[in-house]
This record gives C-alpha cells, structure tokens and sequence, in this order.
C-alpha cells in the first residue's frame, strides 16, 4: 500500500489515500501497542501473585526476618550511603537490571522518591555533575554513582563546569575574602 502512494502523483485523491493509509498505520502501531501493554501488565500481575503466594509459605517468624532485612537494608542504603533507585537494587541487593521493572511495579520507585532529597544527602557532598561539551557548548549532568563508573574517562570531549549540591552551599563573595585579609 504504502509503495502504492510512493508512486502516485499529488492530486487531491492521493492526499486521502494518504491519510487513508496514515490511518491505517497508526491503527494498527496502536492496537500492537495496546496488546503489549496488555501482556506486560499480565506478567506483572502473576509476579505479583507469585510473590504474594510465595510470601504466604513463610511462617510469621521467617516474614518478620525478612521484613526486618530488607528494611535494614533500605534504611542504610537510602539515608547512611545515599544510594541511587539502580545502586540499591544492583550493588546492595545484588539483582540484575531485570529488576528493575519489577521494582517499579512494586511501588520503590515511588518509595525511594518519598525521601527528601536533603535525608539522603551530606549537605557538603555533591550529589551530582555539570559538564559541558567541548565544541557544541551542551551542558549535561551527571550523577555520582556515574562519575564513579568512569563517565568523564569515556566522555573525553565534556569538560567538568562544577559539582552540584542538594543544597545551597555557602561561599565567600570577592570582597567579602579581602575583607577578611
């Protein structure tokens, strides 16, 4: 169809048959699309359920262990070593990326933004990056479990601007350091 139209010369029929055929395009990404959708949500609901039956063979005693570790866990890695959403699930629990889907659906996403950003942060640490790109001017940010991962090594072009802190951090204005000479 779509070579059809290629091959047509512009008069007011070929427009309809091209929106005809647009149309008909789009119709069927978004049926594909819905049908995704669909199957992902399935597979997130039998893990769910999976989850929950598994859940109900441990006895009180084993449920409560387990609560009481992955909260320690949590705990310490969201408030004592400020650890990214990917950090914690990667580096603290040890899973793959496939986790991370599973994670989101069960609401940590949401859990791990819940804390304000200044329980999560040493005031006089950088939480993150500015650089810009040496010849297009572009600024990005990068954060630090990605400045630990070498980002500035592989990205040779982009010159450091300065660290960037959760907070406002206090400086010493020009004439307020001469003052102080």
């Amino acid at each position: 169809m779509i070579a059809q139209f290629l091959r047509c010369q512009t008069h007011s029929s070929d427009v309809t048959s091209f929106k005809y055929i647009i149309g008909l395009i789009w119709t069927d990404i978004h049926q594909s699309a819905k049908r995704q959708f669909r199957a992902v949500a399935d597979v997130l609901k039998q893990e769910r359920e999976s989850q929950e039956a598994y859940w109900n063979t441990l006895t009180k005693d084993q449920q409560l262990s387990v609560f009481c570790h992955v909260v320690r866990q949590l705990s310490t890695a969201e408030l004592d070593d400020h650890r990214s959403y990917r950090g914690i699930l990667y580096d603290v629990f040890g899973f793959g990326p496939e986790s991370y889907s599973l994670a989101l659906a069960a609401g940590f996403m949401d859990l791990h933004n819940a804390i304000p950003l200044e329980h999560k942060t040493d005031a006089s640490k950088p939480v993150a990056w500015m650089f810009q790109h040496d010849e297009t001017g572009r600024i990005t940010c990068i954060d630090n479990q990605q400045a630990e991962w070498g980002w500035q090594q592989e990205n040779q072009r982009w010159n450091l601007v300065c660290p960037l802190y959760a907070t406002p951090q206090t400086t010493l204005s020009v004439s307020s350091e001469r003052e102080q000479s």
